[in-house]
């Protein structure tokens, strides 16, 4: 492919690195087009939690209270005038709602331990747990249904909505947003003590430079680590969601990581770890190798060229993104490419 033309060096992320490998058209629209791209509420779920920890520095004292304020300071309009309200229902609801939620933390334990099938990862969805509900919730529902038929036609008009289209309730996720905060505080009180990390640092920004300047890569770690079990700088990132993730996202997202953490602290980690925040949670942990950097070097050239030359298809499967209409027809027939200059015309029409 042909150089890119540019003043200064090409600017890169791990998100805008791994999602041109993974669906380069995407990545086009994003980063290149530049088209609008509406937040979805998984996103503002994660951002949430993320604001969360990064509050209590990654320890779990306080921090579904974190949680809960990190909701209420960013509810986006209009959706926020509806949250007041719910948020009100559950203080007057308290005492029912611990009960609820001692409930859907003895449902989680009890399937993890394998004393019972499912639970493990939406322990509010099981029968046992839904009969429970409707019993303690009798003397709300009327309200309660209320609220959730507004909050349905609010998600359901894209005129209105905040996030893209989805099937999924703000309430909801707000509820099992809190539930992810108690299960790593679970989780981190389970560690033996002097098996805990010692936490160096909590999201930090950061930029540098790779192959003699042509590429600047930024991003923020979540967190810097001394871990004391195998005696090793571990920068830690935290995952959100039920979703998977392929080694070569993991990858690059290590590797920037890395890079990262150097520029910061000024020492190259030893480890890398994923924590998985509503799978367990659960770990992934990598070992820093030195020719990391140059592979990433050549990843990042590649990334641009995908980026920035013709229309090429996903390489994995579709994920359904916010830019869906501009490569399914009505029919469903599959992909539809169409030449970046059709769609640069499309969105100055629509301007």
């Amino acid at each position: 492919m042909t150089g890119v033309l540019q003043d200064g060096p090409y600017w890169l992320s791990p998100t805008k690195i791994s999602m041109a490998l993974g669906c380069p058209l995407r990545a086009q629209r994003r980063y290149k087009l530049k088209l609008p791209e509406r937040p979805s509420l998984p996103m503002h779920r994660g951002n949430q939690l993320h604001a969360a920890l990064e509050a209590t520095k990654g320890t779990p004292g306080g921090l579904a209270e974190q949680v809960r304020e990190a909701w209420e300071f960013n509810a986006p309009p209009p959706w926020g005038e509806l949250f007041k309200p719910w948020l009100a229902l559950q203080e007057e609801m308290k005492p029912v709602v611990a009960e609820l939620d001692q409930l859907a933390s003895r449902i989680q334990e009890d399937a993890k331990a394998g004393r019972r099938k499912g639970g493990a990862q939406a322990p509010r969805m099981t029968s046992d747990y839904k009969r429970t509900e409707a019993d303690l919730l009798g003397p709300w529902q009327d309200t309660i249904q209320s609220l959730r038929a507004a909050e349905r036609e609010l998600l359901d008009d894209p005129d209105r909505s905040p996030w893209a289209p989805t099937s999924r309730s703000g309430f909801e996720e707000y509820t099992s947003s809190l539930d992810t905060a108690r299960a790593y505080a679970a989780w981190w009180d389970a560690t033996a003590t002097d098996e805990r990390p010692e936490i160096l640092q909590c999201e930090r920004r950061f930029e540098t430079l790779l192959d003699q300047g042509h590429f600047k890569v930024g991003g923020r770690v979540d967190r810097i680590d001394l871990d004391p079990v195998h005696d090793a700088l571990v920068v830690v990132d935290y995952k959100t969601g039920s979703g998977s993730w392929s080694k070569q996202e993991r990858w690059v997202q290590a590797a920037c990581y890395a890079l990262g953490a150097e520029q910061v602290i000024g020492q190259r980690p030893d480890l890398v770890r994923f924590i998985d925040l509503d799978k367990g949670p659960s770990t992934e942990t990598y070992r820093v190798y030195p020719l990391w950097d140059l592979k990433l070097v050549d990843t990042c050239r590649w990334a641009r060229d995908l980026i920035e030359g013709p229309p090429i298809a996903t390489f994995s499967s579709c994920g359904i993104c916010a830019y869906t209409d501009l490569c399914f027809d009505i029919g469903g027939n599959g992909v539809q490419f169409q030449p970046l200059e059709d769609l640069a015309e499309t969105t100055e029409a629509a301007a």
